[in-house]
């Protein structure tokens, strides 16, 4: 059979209204099923990219401390320049050589690096206004918590322990909220 048309021109190979229409469709369908898992997994990613990056802030304070064989700090900036009291550190921190130990920039201290805040409307909180590393690497003890929109049940809390150390929480008593240095669940606020 031949497949011309009165004007002696093939078939023409494309897709009528009615079949994209549908192909449109199925593709609204999959694209409403897959953004909610992607949310959760850019969620996941990103609090898991930043209880890191602060894991490494930390270890490197402490290396600082040991190496420099003086104390090191680490406090919240709003602005990049000094500490700023209250346990909001979302809008960064400073690590700084602290000559007096008194968590305070002073004209004698070095700065050392400073870390912008977080992204994704993401919350950290620590459990003091300051971390102290000695030059032997010992540390102010304590639990940041991150958290984001999802609440306690996806919070990530890094616990610094006396030996200056950090580690993850976990959820020993599998209720679903990680636990902080004292046994107590991570609290979103």
């Amino acid at each position: 059979m031949n497949n011309t048309n009165s004007l002696g021109l093939g078939r023409a190979n494309g897709m009528t209204l009615v079949e994209l229409i549908m192909s449109i469709t199925i593709l609204v369908i999959l694209v409403t099923l897959a953004v909610p898992g992607m949310t959760e997994i850019v969620q996941n990613n990103r609090s898991a990219t930043q209880i890191h990056d602060l894991q490494t802030s930390l270890n490197y304070a402490r290396s600082e401390a040991v190496k420099r064989n003086t104390s090191m700090s680490l406090c919240h900036t709003h602005d990049g320049e000094k500490c700023h009291l209250g346990d909001n550190w979302k809008p960064g921190l400073i690590i700084f050589e602290d000559q007096n130990l008194n968590g305070k920039i002073d004209e004698d201290d070095t700065i050392l690096r400073l870390y912008r805040g977080l992204s994704g409307g993401n919350k950290l909180k620590f459990s003091a206004n300051k971390i102290v590393y000695s030059s032997d690497g010992l540390a102010t003890t304590g639990t940041f918590t991150l958290c984001d929109a999802r609440g306690a049940t996806h919070a990530k809390g890094l616990i610094i322990g006396v030996g200056g150390l950090s580690h993850l929480a976990v959820d020993d008593d599998s209720n679903g909220i990680p636990e902080d240095h004292e046994d107590n669940d991570l609290e979103c606020k």
